[in-house]
């Protein structure tokens, strides 16, 4: 039986509260590179007010972890297909393309060559999507695994492209056509025999099949037929 599985590559974006706390950051940032670039310049100033007094002042707290929220690329791919079956067998699967922007957008949806045991492509239906902005799709993916091919593995990209490119990674494993075996032993036609009742000492023999034919008629031989004995008066 084929097994197959899905890995989300996405991480998790930067938190709503976290954008809210930029501009306090940025200010008492500001505020130390200022204190630091005036004290080295020249030390007749007066001293100024602690910077955790500013922080205190501006963020509410003493502890405000006053880094500057930072967010990564998006992952080039962003998740992955894991299929693992026998040859001969048929795999399938689903991207769902989102346009995120506000203006629509074309995307299309190609498939590398795999590479290792198996060949060709991967089916891609459909391969291209024009979306208006915030509407979503589905893209159908399937593979079927040639009979005779090799137990291995084999990757395959199925790229995205809409305003950047980005794809989803497809692993196959193909295992060792598996076969069991089932053994019916026949011989002469069987015959149960079944006991009478209890207090009669005999017993009842009879076939478990209706007998058939043991040799075949060879064409062009005349067959013969034997009627019932008529009853004599």
């Amino acid at each position: 039986m084929s097994r197959v599985s899905m890995k989300s590559m996405q991480s998790g974006g930067t938190a709503a509260a976290d954008l809210l706390s930029v501009a306090p950051r940025l200010l008492v940032l500001s505020m130390e590179s200022a204190q630091d670039f005036v004290s080295r310049a020249t030390s007749t100033l007066p001293a100024m007010p602690g910077i955790d007094a500013v922080r205190r002042s501006v963020v509410g707290s003493d502890d405000c972890g006053c880094d500057i929220p930072e967010t990564d690329c998006p992952p080039r791919c962003v998740c992955e297909f894991h299929w693992e079956g026998s040859p001969g067998e048929w795999f399938h699967a689903t991207i769902r393309v989102r346009n995120t922007s506000r203006v629509a957008r074309q995307f299309s949806v190609v498939s590398t060559d795999l590479g290792g045991v198996a060949a060709g492509k991967l089916t891609v239906a459909p391969a291209r999507l024009q979306l208006p902005g915030g509407a979503a799709a589905n893209v159908a993916v399937s593979y079927h695994v040639p009979a005779g091919t090799a137990a291995g593995s084999a990757t395959a990209e199925l790229l995205v492209t809409g305003a950047y490119e980005q794809c989803v990674t497809v692993r196959l494993t193909v295992q060792p056509q598996s076969t069991i075996t089932c053994e019916v032993a026949q011989g002469d036609p069987p015959r149960r025999v079944r006991t009478m009742h209890w207090y009669r000492h005999w017993q009842c023999e009879e076939p478990c099949e209706p007998p058939r034919p043991s040799t075949v008629p060879v064409p062009g031989t005349p067959s013969t037929s034997v009627r019932p004995a008529q009853p004599t008066g």
